[in-house]
């Protein structure tokens, strides 16, 4: 299908289930959002549909692709789509530490929709893989970004526009601003702070526990 009025020409994944494949994982840092600025990582995914053929006849899988706020509070659509992907909740020592890591490279099953005014093709929901069903290969680089490092090979695969938001969102991240000086001690202490429901805004852990099917 082909969008080409309002939203430029590009192709969308048509709606059904697809065996997919985790082939990105980015820490975007802090991002803009409707509820402010908010810690975020990208997750993209290979698809078994491939895309029509370009120019040099050359074809692709469609990839799908999903930010999240970095958080596994309950409510959490991070929490949500990684507890259906592996079909199963996660235990409160998981919720402890969590390495996102694990998901790249692993496969599953997502739904694809379609918005209401059918110009996007979006994640629907994730589930594991069926019974007997094989791991769909993937057919590009496995790109994950934490940071970027001068040699981060993985960092010029994106486009344009994602490395533009990625190297803007890292330097907020890096730039965030530390707690403030403690008050004289004769100052009455000031009222407690509310914790953020997201994590330390620090880069993607690289601890954790055990790499259980799937993740």
């Amino acid at each position: 299908m082909l969008v080409s009025e309002t939203s430029g020409s590009y192709q969308l994944a048509p709606v059904g289930v697809y065996s997919a494949v985790c082939t990105r994982l980015i820490n975007m840092g802090m991002q803009e959002t409707a509820y402010g600025l908010k810690h975020q990582i990208h997750l993209a995914f290979e698809i078994d549909e491939m895309m029509d053929a370009n120019d040099k006849g050359e074809q692709r899988p469609f990839l799908m692709m999903q930010n999240y706020t970095l958080s596994l509070n309950e409510k959490a659509r991070l929490r949500l789509d990684l507890q259906a992907w592996r079909g199963r909740a996660f235990t409160a020592e998981e919720l402890a530490g969590f390495d996102l890591k694990t998901v790249l490279g692993k496969p599953l099953q997502i739904s694809v929709v379609h918005s209401a005014d059918g110009q996007y093709a979006n994640i629907g929901s994730m589930m594991p893989l069926g019974r007997g069903m094989q791991p769909l290969a993937p057919v590009g680089d496995l790109i994950y970004i934490n940071s970027l490092p001068a040699d981060n090979s993985g960092f010029e695969l994106l486009s344009e526009r994602m490395k533009d938001r990625v190297e803007k969102g890292l330097a907020r991240l890096d730039g965030a601003p530390t707690a403030p000086p403690a008050p004289p001690a004769a100052s009455a202490p000031p009222p407690p702070v509310p914790l953020p429901v997201t994590p330390p805004q620090q880069p993607l852990p690289n601890h954790i526990l055990d790499d259980e099917i799937p993740f």
